[in-house]
Parts: structure tokens; C-alpha cells; sequence
């Protein structure tokens, strides 16, 4: 018992049992959810048992705390579906899948934590609160602020469906954007010795096909790095780059949207990006061309 004891005082249910003068039942008080001060009898005059039931009523407050939460905020989550769907169809620069993702994302975490159930209960003061929290955990100022655009352009919508009588958003300034040097970077005569450098790599009694397939590694890693480093092409695109993408003789490499394989650029437009001196003329020891097409043969 005094184990038992020991261990629930953490919790605070020991401390909020009690006995009144006229009642052999133990009774268990607590705060309901808006805040005021409950008590209920527990049925029982066994101490123990009396934790035991305590406990679970503790559990069973807090699943239905979180079910409440959930019903509470489905409104607002059915509004943020319609406002993403609307986005993603309009015929002025259409929102991405990607954006899409991320922005919706934003929108229900923001809802989630700053207990926001209706539009109307989105003000600069809750939005304040969600950012610094962010800010707090380390959240570059870039991200904070594009987080807050986030909510304020959903918002905003809103308010022009005719949903809402007033924007309470609508001089809400933005964070200022930090600007930030770039601090990792490489000069060209170190990108030609990382390039250059690039090998195959196998035992000297590896089989042949252990070194064909540490050819193609190495031809891979050049391309990769050729892309990166001379064209400027981001991680993912680099991933899908097709041979299409790749005009050799005019120098030229088109970054394309691929609606049929599902995926968009990062800034959903198409552009066309010149091939470095280098990278076009094979300056870096290997052919530029044989590094594209041996990458992309498959």
C-alpha cells in the first residue's frame, strides 16, 4: 500500500483524495476542462481502491479530452480540405502538390496547437504565440516567416468566401525576413579536383560484374555532382532529370514539370538553365556527354 502510495503521488491523485467528516467513501477532486473545480465520489471506503478507480478516471478524462478536441476541430479541418482544393484549381498561379502539402500541414498544426476551432478564433495574438514557440525551438526566421503567410493567406480566404465579417489578419505584419550569406561553397578549382577525384572503386579480385557496377556508382556520382555543382539543379530534380531534359549541343539543360510520372519543380515552372563551360566541355577530366547519357541510359 505505501508503495502504491509512493508511486500515484507523482501523479497527483493521492493528494486529491479525500474523506469528508460525514462519509466513509473517498472521494477524488479535480479541475474539468474549463478550469473549475470539480468532485466525485469513488464508491468505495478501501483506500486502495479508491487510487485504482481515481487513475482511471484520470485516463478516461484525458481520452475524452482528446475526442472532444478532435470533434471540436473537424470544422476547421473540412475548411482547410476546401481551401487547399480551391487553391490547387484556381486559374491564377495554382498552389502545387507540394505546396499543397506543406501548406496544409502548417494550417492543422497551427489549429492543432493554438486550440483553434473556428476561423473566427485565428488572431494575430494566437498566431504570435504559435511563431515564438517556433522561434523557440530553433525554426529559421525564413520558415517562421512563411509559416505565418500560411495562416494568413488561408485566412484571408476565408474571409473573402464570405465566411467571415472581418479579417482580423489583414494588417498583420509578416516576420522580416534575416538575410543570410551563404556559408557553404566551394571555388571552382576545388569542385574540378572533387569531380576529377570521383573513381571507381573495387578489390583487386572484385568480380567482373562488382566492378561494372562500381563504374556505373562513379558515373552516377559524377553526374550528381555535375548537375549540382555546374547547373545548379536541386536534389530532387537531379533525381528525376531525364535524358530529354539534356540539349548537349546548344549547352542547355530544361528542367520540366512531369504531370505524367506525378511531379512538379519546387517552383512549379518550367526553366531552361545554361551548362557551365565546364560542364559542357568536359574541362573536369570526363566527357560531359558520356557522364549524362551513361547516367541517364536507363
Amino acid at each position: 500500500m505505501d508503495l502504491l502510495k509512493w508511486r500515484l503521488l507523482s501523479w497527483g491523485l493521492v493528494k486529491n483524495l479525500l474523506r469528508y467528516k460525514d462519509s466513509k467513501n473517498w472521494h477524488y477532486r479535480f479541475y474539468d476542462d474549463h478550469g473549475k473545480r470539480r468532485t466525485i465520489s469513488l464508491q468505495t471506503d478501501d483506500e486502495a481502491v479508491a487510487i485504482q478507480k481515481a487513475r482511471a478516471f484520470d485516463a478516461g478524462a484525458a481520452i475524452r479530452r482528446i475526442q472532444n478536441i478532435d470533434l471540436r476541430t473537424g470544422g476547421i479541418q473540412k475548411t482547410i480540405g476546401q481551401y487547399l482544393a480551391t487553391a490547387a484549381t484556381r486559374r491564377k498561379n495554382p498552389m502545387g502538390k507540394e505546396a499543397a502539402k506543406t501548406a496544409g500541414a502548417v494550417l492543422r498544426r497551427f489549429c492543432q496547437e493554438a486550440n483553434v476551432v473556428t476561423p473566427q478564433e485565428i488572431t494575430p495574438a494566437r498566431l504570435d504565440t504559435s511563431l515564438a514557440a517556433y522561434e523557440k525551438n530553433g525554426r529559421s526566421q525564413q520558415t517562421i516567416r512563411m509559416y505565418a503567410a500560411y495562416v494568413k493567406t488561408f485566412l484571408n480566404w476565408v474571409y473573402k468566401s464570405g465566411h467571415l465579417a472581418s479579417n482580423a489578419l489583414e494588417s498583420y505584419d509578416l516576420p522580416e525576413e534575416k538575410p543570410i550569406g551563404r556559408k557553404n561553397w566551394l571555388r571552382k578549382a576545388e569542385v574540378a579536383k572533387v569531380i576529377g577525384s570521383v573513381e571507381p572503386k573495387y578489390s583487386a579480385n572484385a568480380k567482373p560484374t562488382t566492378i561494372e557496377k562500381a563504374r556505373q556508382a562513379a558515373e552516377d556520382l559524377k553526374f550528381i555532382l555535375y548537375c549540382g555543382f555546374h547547373a545548379g539543379l536541386r536534389r530532387r530534380e537531379i533525381s528525376m532529370a531525364k535524358v530529354f531534359w539534356f540539349d548537349l549541343d546548344h549547352g542547355l539543360i530544361h528542367a520540366q514539370n512531369m504531370p505524367e510520372a506525378g511531379y512538379t519543380l519546387k517552383d512549379e515552372d518550367n526553366r531552361t538553365i545554361d551548362m557551365s563551360d565546364e560542364h559542357q566541355s568536359g574541362n573536369t577530366g570526363t566527357s560531359s556527354t558520356e557522364v549524362v547519357w551513361v547516367a541517364l541510359k536507363n
